[in-house]
């Protein structure tokens, strides 16, 4: 998965915003309508699922891991662990095979506290540490104990923050985050080649007293060990909210530059595509001010390092949150909205094959965004097809 040749400092040029402009100038927005949607919606003949191929891929190794719990082959889950991790094996996604064995074995756990049950999750864990008390030399199984208990201590935290917790919800979530940076304690996820290790460091920066200081060296050891997480990008993106350890966009935006240009010859522009998708609801403002040019290479990075549908689902539908969301604002934001239709345009037509909706906001934006990139099509009565590349139009 290499990026070689990436710029540094992508731009757009003139002849880009200006192409992107004639296409999809403002009032082509203002033309969308619900009967424009439904034609999209009665135009649309590619292949359309509820569930993307990351979906099962997920529930699949949350079952094998649940299944192998259930029948008392510990040994052989924590070699499983181990062996995932050690050979960096993921899915579609690039989500890690070895996170999603550990999140299955503690399904009922983590179902338990969710619903409010926290003594019965508490008990769980509890009883799966007297088990494993044989075996807790063994680095995976720390490891998977502080997760367990790192979980149980966010439970305790519920939604609020570190600054907003009462005594009831603090003194649970602290002792639980000890316990698991207790269970860390002298593994060093570099010695041991272990990106389980290194998402299980970071995310004890919850209740980290230095977390401000360690955070971007712990992130590039992350990123370093497995460039295909993107969970360390939108990890990073949390803490550098001013609600966590940041403070303003131009240091939120600073970090994604950072981490994108650290790790270029890996990752492109993806970190830096994926931390401002994060802050799109609680900071939209964000949005506005971010570097376009820099947030449309991410995307390209991610489908062309990552080239399946799940990926160019999930690009189509960032890029059409922008381009909705940035004409919102009126005046000289048209011209960005215009910008990021025709990288919506380009997806759809070059990388787009079917539709897997859970990777969508929703069927409304979906539809606004065939009618957008497809309006003269639709106008003439064609269909919207599978060709070699993406999707296209056809003559009924």
């Amino acid at each position: 998965m290499s990026t070689t040749n990436r710029p540094a400092n992508p731009t757009l040029t003139q002849d880009q915003i200006s192409r992107a402009q004639v296409k999809f100038a403002p009032v082509a927005f203002e033309r969308l309508s619900k009967d424009h949607m439904l034609l999209a919606q009665k135009a649309l003949i590619a292949p359309i699922f509820e569930n993307s191929d990351c979906d099962a891929q997920v529930t699949g190794f949350h079952d094998q891991a649940f299944a192998h719990m259930q029948s008392g082959s510990v040994k052989d889950y924590f070699s499983e662990i181990e062996r995932a991790d050690q050979d960096r094996s993921e899915i579609d996604d690039g989500t890690p095979v070895a996170r999603l064995l550990c999140e299955g074995a503690i399904q009922n756990m983590s179902a338990n506290a969710a619903n409010g049950d926290i003594q019965a999750a508490e008990e769980m864990v509890r009883d799966f540490s007297i088990g494993l008390e044989p075996l807790v030399a063994n680095p995976y199984v720390r490891i998977v104990l502080s997760i367990c208990h790192r979980l149980l201590g966010s439970f305790h935290r519920g939604a609020g923050y570190f600054q907003e917790l009462s005594d009831a919800q603090l003194q649970p979530f602290l002792s639980h985050f000890a316990k698991a940076r207790e269970l860390l304690d002298g593994l060093d996820p570099v010695a041991l080649n272990s990106p389980l290790a290194a998402q299980a460091r970071f995310a004890l920066l919850d209740a980290q007293d230095d977390a401000a200081d360690v955070m971007m060296n712990w992130y590039h050891d992350w990123v370093d060990l497995a460039p295909s997480d993107r969970e360390s990008h939108r990890k990073l993106a949390l803490y550098n909210t001013p609600v966590w350890f940041g403070s303003d966009f131009t240091r939120f935006e600073g970090s994604a530059k950072t981490a994108s240009r650290r790790h270029i010859d890996t990752t492109g522009f993806v970190p830096y595509f994926d931390m401002m998708n994060f802050p799109s609801n609680c900071y939209p403002d964000w949005m506005i001010d971010m570097d376009l040019a820099c947030y449309l290479a991410g995307a390209q990075d991610l489908v062309r390092m990552r080239p399946n549908q799940s990926m160019a689902n999930e690009a189509a539908n960032s890029l059409a949150v922008l381009a909705f969301g940035a004409r919102q604002s009126g005046g000289p934001i048209n011209q960005r909205s215009a910008v990021a239709a025709a990288a919506l345009d380009d997806m759809f037509r070059n990388h787009v094959q079917e539709i897997q909706l859970s990777k969508w906001n929703n069927r409304s934006i979906l539809l606004a965004s065939i009618a957008l990139c497809f309006e003269e099509e639709l106008s003439r009565g064609q269909s919207i097809g599978v060709g070699p590349h993406g999707l296209t139009a056809r003559v009924n």
